[in-house]
C-alpha cells in the first residue's frame, strides 16, 4: 500500500478481503522497493548514480520497505482481526512482532551487508594511502571470500554454486 492508499480502512472484523488486503499491501510495497530499477532506460541511471550510491539507496529502501509492510500488515490485522489478543496489542507492537518475525533474516542480511561495506571502504581508503604490502592484499582477498560467502548464502538453494553442479537435491 503507497501512502495513499487507503484501500484496507473498510475492512470489518472478520472481513474476508483482509487476505486480499495483505497482498495488496506487500504487492504495493515491492513496487515501490522496485521503482529505482523500473526505469524505462536503466543505463540513466548509471549516467546519474554511482554503483556505490545505487547500493547505499537499496540498502536503505530495504530497511524502510521491511518497516512499512509490516506496519501496513499491523493495521490490516488489527482492522479485520476477531481475536481479542490481536485487538488487545497496540498497532506499532503488532507491527514491531510481524518485523521480527517476518523480516528477521533481511533485516540481518542488511546490516551484515553495511558492515561488510563499511569494512570493505576503510580497508579500500588504507589501500589508497600507502603501498599494498601482502598483508593488505590477503585481507582483501579475505574480504571478498566473506562478501561472497554472504551473498551464497543468502541466495536460493537453486542458485547456489553446488546445486548448480548437481550437488543438492
Amino acid at each position: 500500500m503507497s501512502a495513499g492508499d487507503a484501500s484496507y480502512l473498510d475492512l470489518q472484523q472478520g472481513d474476508a478481503r483482509a487476505y486480499e488486503a495483505l497482498a495488496q499491501a506487500v504487492r504495493g510495497r515491492v513496487t515501490e522497493l522496485l521503482i529505482p530499477f523500473n526505469e524505462s532506460r536503466p543505463h540513466e541511471i548509471r549516467q546519474t548514480r554511482s554503483l556505490e550510491q545505487i547500493f547505499q539507496q537499496f540498502i536503505l529502501d530495504a530497511k524502510s520497505f521491511s518497516h512499512s509492510c509490516s506496519e501496513d500488515c499491523a493495521k490490516i490485522m488489527r482492522q479485520s482481526t476477531r481475536f481479542p489478543e490481536v485487538l488487545a496489542t497496540p498497532t506499532l507492537s503488532l507491527a514491531q512482532e510481524i518485523r521480527q518475525a517476518t523480516f528477521e533474516k533481511l533485516d540481518h542480511k542488511l546490516e551484515v551487508m553495511k558492515e561488510f561495506k563499511a569494512t570493505i571502504d576503510n580497508h579500500k581508503a588504507a589501500c589508497e594511502s600507502k603501498k599494498l604490502d601482502a598483508a593488505m592484499l590477503a585481507q582483501g582477498y579475505l574480504l571478498l571470500a566473506k562478501c561472497q560467502a554472504v551473498f551464497i548464502d543468502a541466495a536460493p538453494q537453486e542458485a547456489r554454486p553446488e546445486a548448480q553442479r548437481g550437488g543438492v537435491r
